[in-house]
């Protein structure tokens, strides 16, 4: 199974199981795609233009009408900086890239690493993004 489908596993797990699991997965990528789009200042007209989709499939997108493809996601994933993790609501750390690059420093200044550029472990990501699902988790669970 690929990345994404490992991905959308956790979705499902993570939202929960019953009728409304792809609804919500709809909705929750359409509220991640229009908060990036407004974010950068865009209409969904310019959006559009710059991912080469029509107006009618971006407003689907943003209204929970329709879940982009695996292309289309990694296109949106890559315009925006984005990771498919944050796209789907498993985390809510837009670019994980810069969340990496401040941990090295801070585990350089610790002591943990000989470099702020040294390599981290090899599953360091995957696990980081999988402790941050769980941490939301829980906060949800708590403020039930």
């Amino acid at each position: 199974m690929h990345s994404m489908g490992r991905r959308l596993k956790v979705v499902d797990s993570y939202i929960g199981e019953g009728n409304n699991v792809r609804d919500d997965y709809k909705n929750i990528i359409g509220k991640r795609i229009q908060k990036l789009r407004r974010k950068e200042g865009l209409s969904r007209t310019e959006l559009c233009n710059r991912l080469n989709l029509s107006l009618s499939t971006i407003s689907n997108y943003e209204n929970g009408l329709r879940i982009p493809k695996f292309q289309v996601l990694h296109q949106i994933k890559d315009y925006f900086g984005c990771s498919f993790d944050y796209l789907a609501g498993v985390t809510d750390i837009e670019n994980i890239h810069e969340t990496i690059k401040y941990m090295k420093q801070r585990l350089y200044e610790e002591n943990f690493t000989s470099s702020p550029n040294a390599p981290l472990p090899e599953n360091f990501v995957d696990d980081f993004i999988k402790g941050l699902a769980i941490v939301d988790k829980i906060r949800r669970i708590e403020k039930k």
